[in-house]
């Protein structure tokens, strides 16, 4: 596994984790990742703890990436 895809599966755990944790502080840090499957897992993360605001799923629809949104 190269590193940058290495780097991109750790951050999408810490942020999928912090959603099962209802860490919404480390969810929302990640909504901004250069990576859209990232930012995939943080709006995921921040729904599932309940800490999803209107403007994250705004931002979320808004996305460039399918992925997001």
């Amino acid at each position: 596994m190269s590193r940058k895809l290495a780097d991109t599966v750790t951050r999408r755990r810490i942020a999928a984790i912090a959603g099962h944790r209802g860490d919404a502080a480390t969810a929302r840090a990640y909504l901004d990742d250069p990576d859209p499957a990232v930012r995939a897992t943080a709006i995921g993360a921040l729904v599932r703890s309940g800490a999803a605001t209107g403007e994250d799923l705004q931002a979320a629809l808004a996305d460039e990436s399918p992925v997001v949104r």
